[in-house]
């Protein structure tokens, strides 16, 4: 997810002086801090940014000369393996954590380097560059040509490296395609260039949290809300933000706000129940679904949303009810609702039930996930149904290979099949995944065991009592290896 800024051909060779063993061999600190007192001595910030490589090339310098001829070996050295993006990045980063300040001007300072270079390369007018971004904006909006949308864009700012909806619109394309930092790095330059503030800051805070960076995502979509108070999507990703953060009575604030900018959302009200509810505050999550039951013009999201509150509280039965009552009355979220209703009648240890509602979503719905063939064969598992659950367990891994739980839950029907030597196979598959993940130590043991390996099991059952929070692999470990 972590994708780097672009740098020039010419920028990267001179910033050679980053690599990996910067941070390794503890020089990142030394840089930057020479780098944050010469920006700050040279007065970059407020350096116009045609002028600012000028400024930024003169503190490599005298950073560089600064220290020690064995540092100086280890970046040469280093440098040979050391892509240009890579340095790109790390040259941001490093500087940016001692002195933040200047992070807008040297992102800024870097596309601005990279995507307008050579100034006289096209003859792409302002008029002609407002209808190429018009028409990357239409596609931008419907999610498609986003890669087409992404290089006419960067033709424009090639020949109008000032103009600042080119850079925006930009960025917009850089989040659709989840490329968070060169989206942040578009963004600093519309602000560098426009006059639109808040929605630039709005787009940096959304590229902040793509990056699961939350905390520092707050400012920037704070910002954007005084520009814009109502608009329902920042308001919810500024509480959803705040819950992230486990800051709730916030995350509740910006719910009711968004609650009220549109009162006939379900997902707005569903956020504002949810956070109550995990807070505690079980009264009040009732409260609000009841005022929205009496509200919402679609009556089955009413019944939907009290459902999905019983859930959370435990009371599956009243769910069920609910749940059932918004199947009846027309949900648009049928697949989701089947689901839910099985994983209730399994909450009731009511596997019958469970394995019809199952059965019913996996006959009415292509394409679905591999945690549906997970969730029956489990039941399956459950009903010793052994053969039919191992039929959804090789679903599931077929349509994900690299998820643990299939290979384990395969195991486990082997296990009960007593077909130690495929059981075996799958936890060792496990363990390479989830190496501390006890339980399989625990099962593969009894594989292991079962076709006659006591000293094997053994090793097993120790790893699995290693934090002392799988019984069973106790009793095991007391039953049979006492003497080995």
């Amino acid at each position: 997810m972590h994708r780097p800024i672009g740098c020039i051909v010419f920028v990267c060779a001179v910033f050679l002086w980053v690599p990996k063993s910067v941070q390794a061999q503890g020089y990142e600190e030394d840089l930057s801090e020479f780098m944050c007192e010469c920006l700050t001595e040279n007065n970059f910030q407020s350096t116009r940014l045609e002028d600012r490589s000028q400024v930024f090339f003169l503190c490599i310098s005298q950073s560089t000369t600064r220290l020690s001829e064995n540092q100086r070996e280890h970046i040469a050295q280093d440098a040979k393996e050391t892509s240009d993006q890579e340095i790109g990045m790390r040259l941001l980063s490093v500087t940016s954590q001692a002195c933040d300040e200047h992070q807008e001007a040297i992102t800024a300072m870097f596309l601005y380097m990279d995507k307008s270079g050579d100034l006289n390369s096209s003859n792409i007018n302002r008029e002609d560059a407002r209808d190429l971004v018009s028409e990357a904006d239409t596609w931008i909006d419907q999610g498609i040509k986003l890669e087409e949308a992404l290089e006419q864009l960067t033709q424009v700012i090639r020949a109008q490296p000032d103009y600042a909806r080119a850079w925006y619109h930009r960025g917009r394309a850089q989040l659709a395609m989840e490329r968070y930092y060169e989206a942040i790095g578009d963004f600093y330059a519309a602000i560098e260039f426009g006059k639109n503030q808040g929605l630039y800051r709005l787009g940096i805070g959304y590229a902040k949290v793509g990056i699961g960076d939350y905390g520092s995502a707050i400012p920037d979509l704070r910002y954007a809300h005084l520009a814009m108070p109502t608009d329902n999507e920042l308001v919810n990703e500024l509480g959803m933000a705040y819950y992230q953060l486990d800051q709730l009575d916030s995350a509740v604030f910006f719910f009711k706000k968004s609650m009220d900018l549109n009162p006939q959302s379900y997902s707005n009200t569903y956020n504002l129940m949810y956070t109550l509810a995990y807070s505690g505050k079980k009264n009040e999550a009732m409260d609000i679904v009841e005022e929205a039951m009496a509200r919402f013009d679609t009556v089955s999201h009413g019944y939907e949303l009290r459902a999905e509150l019983y859930y959370l509280l435990g009371e599956y039965q009243e769910a069920y009810r609910d749940y059932s009552q918004a199947l009846e009355k027309g949900t648009n979220h049928r697949k989701d609702i089947i689901q839910s209703m099985g994983l209730c009648k399994y909450e009731l240890e009511d596997y019958a039930s469970a394995l019809t509602s199952y059965n019913l979503l996996i006959e009415e719905f292509d394409d679905l996930p591999s945690d549906i063939f997970l969730d029956r064969g489990r039941i399956l598992t459950l009903m010793e149904e052994h053969k039919k659950a191992l039929r959804d367990f090789n679903t599931a891994i077929s349509l994900d290979q690299e998820d643990a739980n299939g290979y384990y839950r395969r195991g486990q029907s082997y296990l009960a099949m007593e077909n130690w030597k495929r059981a075996e196979r799958d936890f060792d598959r496990v363990l390479s995944m989830a190496p501390y993940y006890l339980q399989a130590h625990y099962e593969r043991g009894q594989a292991r065991l079962g076709r006659g390996d006591t000293i094997g099991a053994c090793q097993d059952f120790e790893a699995a009592t290693e934090y002392d929070n799988v019984p069973e692999a106790v009793e095991a470990f007391n039953r049979y290896c006492e003497e080995q």
